[in-house]
């Protein structure tokens, strides 16, 4: 991922010889998926601020006034709440992607929304095909004609 770039430093890149170029289904399968982990990062990301605005407000706030067995025990079920979405989440997100581990969205327009539409994700293909190679049973072989020599 880009992130990962960031902190790596300038490498020479290494040169494969035994990788193989992907077809242009696989690659756009693989950019489809990468725009989906991004989706879920970027929410991911907004959550961890919402809990992080959350903890500090309660430290700050009422961590002062507040008896230490009500705030320990405040605390527990916070960290047990969160434990218990993350397995969900975990959960969720392997069953998600074994259900598009095999699936070809090349042709088709879809929407991902979650929590009634406060998430959403809407990915569309443009009606006009684009450019393309012409498939192998197109191509005529011919033999090259030379010109005759002028004397």
């Amino acid at each position: 991922m880009w992130f990962r770039r960031l902190f790596r430093g300038r490498q020479k890149p290494v040169e494969s010889e035994a990788s193989t170029p992907l077809s242009p289904q696989e690659a756009e399968q693989k950019t489809i998926n990468q725009g989906i982990q991004y989706f879920y990062l970027i929410m991911g990301a907004q959550i961890f601020l919402v809990l992080g605005l959350v903890g500090l407000l309660t430290v700050f706030g009422t961590v002062l006034a507040t008896p230490l067995w009500v705030y320990l025990g405040t605390l527990g079920l916070g960290v047990a709440g969160t434990v218990y979405i993350y397995r969900k989440i975990k959960a969720k997100f392997l069953k998600f992607r074994d259900a598009f581990k095999n699936v070809n969205l090349s042709n088709s327009n879809y929407e991902i929304s979650f929590m009634g539409g406060v998430f959403t994700m809407r990915v569309e293909q443009h009606p006009r095909a684009l450019l393309e190679a012409p498939a192998p049973s197109q191509i005529l072989e011919a033999e090259t004609v030379e010109p005759p020599a002028a004397h």
